[in-house]
């Protein structure tokens, strides 16, 4: 009911997912092997053993860190919020209202957390502590 009351057919939606399944099932399967490898070699079971609390992210949603890559050196000395603005922009959405209304940088006696917040009026805004960074980079993404 939601879907159609946002004016999107659910069948649309399914058909979407459905075409995401199949053009990534065989990667997922590969690396889900190479996450269960290493986390099997890491504990000192089996691959058959593994059970979720052995992954970093219970619901499986961010894979572990099995490679060794520093994401920060990626985003060292770079603007982090335009970065998420090229982006965005990329694919077809003009994020500018929202950056104007947001608190995206580290000042005295802030929250340390970072959350979206919106009215029904449409009047969207972050909250945020950007730092040059591979966290903050995945949190200003996430947010918008």
């Amino acid at each position: 009911m939601h879907l159609t009351l946002g004016e999107q057919d659910p069948k649309d939606i399914s058909a979407l997912f459905e075409e995401l399944d199949v053009l990534t099932r065989d990667a997922f399967i590969a690396e889900k092997k190479n996450i269960d490898a290493y986390l099997a070699k890491k504990f000192q079971i089996s691959e058959e053993e593994l059970m979720p609390r052995h992954y970093e992210d219970r619901f499986f949603q961010e894979a572990p860190k099995i490679y060794p890559i520093d994401l920060n050196s990626y985003y060292h000395g770079k603007d982090v919020v335009e970065l998420a603005k090229k982006y965005y922009t990329s694919i077809g959405f003009s994020i500018d209202s929202i950056l104007t209304r947001s608190d995206l940088y580290e000042k005295e006696g802030k929250s340390q957390h970072a959350y979206c917040l919106h009215d029904k009026l449409g009047d969207v805004r972050i909250l945020a502590n950007i730092k040059d960074n591979g966290y903050w980079m995945n949190t200003q993404l996430h947010e918008l």
